[in-house]
């Protein structure tokens, strides 16, 4: 891949050129060392000894990075930011404590995972609580300033902390039902309307399904839409959204107060050799999280002998969502699948801690919060919260007045833990299979992408989606009284997906994933004009393309005015027809055709470069509020954001573009509608700026990184600096996927680190890439060891305290010299102990035993039939894997001598034809003959280092070697094959 720079819009790869100030890696690191190196923008590169160790350095490493922010993401999801931040954020924790598990819950569906995958976390929140307790010992210096503003100290983290902020992060995302707000909407037209117009006017609002919108892929398995109103609204249905609405609506004005957009989405563009210029798959990923400092997002490489992957991830997860192992890419984007139902309880009228379900009224579950909140002179106030939850889930809304009371229903509830898992699990897979097994086990909606070093793209739509009762409409919510429950869940292999598409490329920006899918209450978001064809319009440009054309398409997509799609040709198609109403018309036609539909700022002067872009937006807002406020005007606040939403206008631009509608929106005539607007914004413009479309022009939209993150908690402070607003990832990362690994860019703004001193020096990574970001510069994307250490400008060693270091054999100590060989090829599988759980690491190694490592090591596969006939059938199918794959052969036709000891020479022999070691022209030992014909193994092993000789220089070929020592061989050539890779 040709590096490149300074395309037309200003992209630039930059920190090509590595620093001077360089550092060495420490090599050949001892055991419970672990090595982190920092790249010229701070991002950690952690190499270890051992899975362990990695993510417990992982932890560590985030931790002294990201402290205070994690600390107030923890207490943003248990729901104690009020104790330090005062009253205004009693609301939100309420909130938080309504919707969360509580510890026991957590607790139990942490015990349901197997050993080794409750270690990994373990060791993560280990990490995190090593730097706690050193930092502790040193405020002065550690602890970052905020916590010295606040006044509090950092707590020590515990596991059921690390999860907590996993699933009340996710389920953040995942909590987008908008049922009581349709079921506002519908109310009160029919109130105005009547039930028969009302109707028409709901289904062309909040469509079942609109065939004509985008997809991602095609799918084989479409669902049965519900296309109609079912359900009657209960009298208490308005009131009830009303207060949901508003708890939501006072949430999203408090983020907005705090400086954080919200513009939660993310798309993802995977391009398949057939479309690719070098023939090798290509990913772009821009997650959308919002823009914060310190950011959402944190950067990091892991490196052990069992895994190699580079990437970035929410802060307080320990696995990567965006990013690259050896072998694939991978990135995700917000599915918007329906997971979530609201159900309409019935309450007892004597009792409204009863509900009426299956025929009989149940007791509510109940429990008490105590709220610590902060007061304005610094003493703490306890507050008593009470909270209930039925069959469904918690209570978001309850109606004593009209007995009736409103649930809350996730499908991925008390399975958390598991899509967490799922996640790791992918970050380890080696493959598209193993890829596909990982998504099938997550439980939220996401989408999942990869792409890999052989080819292979795919797309997953992941989630849980209940099978509904289908006698009632989706949009609305569910009666809660056990007739109408979900009666289980569709298989993961109904949902989209597809491997390798006939398109060769997947594009993704939150839209519908494929043809007939539903999104139940949400499924407006899934219409015909959606932002999403931004990405494939420029993917249907041409044949083929490379990173800048990927680039490209990101730039025009980011800036883009995404109305202008559809209804720039409307209205120029409306003015053509009617020019001779107006001599601006043509002026306006020529100005709207050399219009490149961007509101871009190339010259930087702070402003638009498009005067017409001005005219454009004025007359889009113009038409969409004439066409539907005077109609819509008891119901204007809840529609608006349906009908002009961020996704897309497609009501507006079926009733523009004279399609049928079940509601007639127009008593006038559409294009005088659009002409009405285009007349009012000229006279506008005109009188206020002039009549030369470039005096139109109007000041940039700016946006800062500020300093509250998506769950509306301040966690830092932010960064004052304005640059252009984008509809753009807050990364962006592009990979090419090599046969030998990835290669590519990235920029992850703000910075890599948050930490400001105590006299409030911020951390020289705390901002350094804004500037990056806002010129469309990237820097290189470091995965190989080589490329790490020329642009390494620190390096630490971690020394971590193994006194609790997993023992798997009675007789293999912490101490034995070939312990964490041992340890690391019994955890991959490739060899195993003996029933009374001893491993006889001096025992000698048969021939049969070394077939059997072989093959699992080299995931040879399995043959059939017999060759020797003093092999057992148990050992037969790996001897005649490696005899297949020539390796090892028999002493003759007849015998293969399985339980014959191996030596030395023959081991180096072995391995040389297992894992085609090149010949090494160096004589290590002298005592081996020339014409012995494993001499060249013998001196290719030793001078790889793989094989030592005795103290006096021989090697001894015929002494046999023993399973200790075969396990140390053994991974000292598997990390030498990594290393090459």
């Amino acid at each position: 891949m040709k590096w490149f720079k300074n395309l037309f819009f200003g992209f630039l790869i930059i920190g090509l050129v590595f620093p001077q100030n360089m550092v060495s890696a420490k090599e050949n690191m001892r055991d419970g060392e672990v090595e982190i190196i920092r790249d010229e923008y701070g991002v950690p590169h952690i190499y270890a000894q051992n899975t362990h160790d990695l993510y417990k350095a992982y932890g560590y490493t985030m931790a002294k990075d990201r402290l205070f922010q994690l600390e107030m993401f923890r207490r943003a999801n248990e729901g104690t930011v009020s104790e330090i931040l005062g009253e205004k954020f009693v609301p939100r924790d309420e909130q938080s404590r309504r919707d969360a598990s509580t510890d026991k819950e957590i607790e139990n569906m942490f015990a349901r995972l197997d050993k080794d995958e409750r270690e990994l976390i373990n060791k993560f929140v280990e990490g995190i609580t090593l730097y706690v307790e050193e930092a502790l010992k040193d405020p002065d210096n550690k602890i970052t300033k905020e916590f010295h503003d606040f006044g509090i100290l950092p707590k020590r983290w515990s596991t059921t902390d690390i999860i907590r902020v996993y699933m009340a992060t996710l389920s953040f995302f995942m909590d987008s039902h908008q049922e009581l707000t349709n079921a506002e909407i519908l109310k009160k037209l029919t109130d105005e309307y009547g039930k028969e117009q009302a109707t028409k006017m709901f289904d062309d609002l909040v469509w079942s399904d609109d065939p004509e919108a985008p997809i991602t892929v095609e799918n084989k398995n479409k669902e049965n839409v519900s296309t109609s109103v079912k359900q009657n609204l209960s009298i208490a249905v308005a009131d009830s959204a009303k207060q949901v609405r508003e708890d939501r609506e006072n949430f999203i004005a408090l983020t907005e107060e705090l400086g954080i957009p919200l513009k939660i989405g993310s798309n993802t563009v995977v391009v398949g050799p057939d479309k690719s210029e070098s023939g090798n798959a290509l990913l772009l990923s821009g997650p959308q999280v919002g823009f914060i400092a310190p950011g959402y997002l944190y950067e990091i490489g892991l490196h052990s002998p069992e895994i190699d992957i580079e990437g970035s991830g929410f802060i307080g997860f320990p696995f990567i969502m965006f990013g690259s192992t050896d072998k694939f890419s991978f990135s995700s984007t917000a599915g918007y699948g329906n997971i979530v139902d609201i159900f309409e309880e019935k309450l007892h009228p004597d009792d409204p801690e009863k509900y009426f379900h299956n025929n009989e009224w149940k007791k509510m579950d109940k429990r008490t919060e105590v709220i610590k909140v902060r007061q304005e002179n610094g003493e703490i106030k306890e507050i008593k919260k009470e909270f209930y939850k039925t069959i469904h889930g918690p209570i978001v809304s309850m109606d004593t007045k009209n007995n009736v009371a409103y649930s809350k229903a996730w499908a991925f509830r008390d399975t958390e833990v598991d899509s967490m898992m799922a996640y790791m699990k992918m970050n380890w897979a080696q493959n598209i299979d193993d890829f596909k097994q990982a998504a099938s086990e997550f439980t939220m909606s996401i989408n999942w992408y990869y792409a890999d070093t052989s080819g292979d793209i795919g797309y997953f739509h992941v989630g849980r989606i209940p099978k509904r009762n289908n006698t009632i409409d989706p949009r609305l919510p569910t009666p809660g009284t056990g007739e109408y429950d979900w009666t289980g869940f569709q298989s993961f292999e109904s949902n989209p997906q597809m491997i390798n598409p006939p398109s060769s490329y997947i594009a993704n920006w939150n839209n519908k994933p494929a043809a007939g899918w539903s999104n139940g209450e949400n499924n407006f978001v899934w219409g015909k004009d959606n932002r999403v064809q931004q990405f494939i319009n420029g993917l249907e440009a041409k044949d083929k393309f490379t990173f800048e054309d990927i680039n490209k398409i990101n730039y025009t997509a980011s800036f883009a005015q995404l109305r202008s799609h559809y209804f720039k040709p409307l209205l120029i198609k409306t003015l053509e027809s009617h020019q001779e109403k107006n001599k601006d018309y043509s002026y306006l036609i020529e100005e709207l055709n050399n219009w490149n539909n961007l509101e871009e700022d190339k010259n930087k002067d702070g402003y638009y470069d498009a005067g017409i872009a001005t005219f454009f937006a004025e007359w889009w807002k113009s038409t969409h509020t004439n066409l539907f406020d005077k109609t819509l005007k008891n119901v204007w606040d809840l529609t608006k954001p349906i009908t002009d939403q961020k996704m897309g206008a497609t009501l507006a631009y079926k009733v523009l573009n004279k399609e049928v509608t079940n509601y007639n929106w127009m008593n006038k005539d559409v294009e005088q509608l659009m002409l009405d607007s285009v007349d009012e914004v000229l006279l506008k413009l005109q009188k206020e700026k002039g009549t030369e479309v470039d005096k139109w022009r109007s000041p940039i939209r700016t946006m800062k990184f500020g300093d509250t993150s998506l769950v509306g908690v301040p966690h830092g402070y932010g960064s004052d600096r304005p640059i252009i607003e984008m509809n753009r990832g807050s990364e962006n990362h592009y990979l090419e996927m090599k046969p030998e690994g990835p290669v590519g860019f990235n920029v992850t703004p703000p910075g890599q680190i948050g930490f400001i001193k105590k006299d409030g020096t911020l951390d020289k990574h705390y901002a350094d890439q804004i500037s990056m970001y806002e010129n469309w510069e990237f820097k290189k994307f470091l995965f190989k060891k080589d490329d790490v250490k020329k642009a390494a400008v620190s390096s630490e060693v971690l020394k971590l305290d193994h006194a609790d270091k997993i023992v798997s054999f009675n007789d293999v100590s912490l101490e034995h010299p070939n312990y964490s060989a041992i340890e690391y090829l019994f955890n991959k599988n490739i060899i195993t102990g003996y029933e009374d759980s001893t491993f006889r690491p001096e025992k000698q190694v048969t021939r049969s035993q070394i077939a059997i490592i072989l093959t699992r090591a080299l995931n040879l596969q399995l043959e059939q039939g017999v060759s020797f006939e003093d092999v057992a059938p148990a050992q037969s199918p790996y001897i005649e894997a490696v005899k297949k794959a020539g390796i090892m052969n028999g002493f003759s036709s007849k015998r293969f001598g399985p339980n014959d000891s191996v030596t030395r020479g023959q081991m180096a022999l072995i391995l040389t034809r297992a894992y085609k070691l090149e010949k090494a022209n160096k004589e290590i030992f002298s005592d081996v003959n020339k014409n012995d014909p494993k001499y060249d193994a013998i001196q290719t092993l030793g001078s790889l280092h793989i094989f030592s000789g005795y103290a006096d220089g021989t090697f001894r070929s015929s002494n046999s070697i023993n399973r200790g020592q075969i396990s140390e061989i053994l991974v000292k050539t598997i990390e030498l094959q990594k290393d090459k890779k």
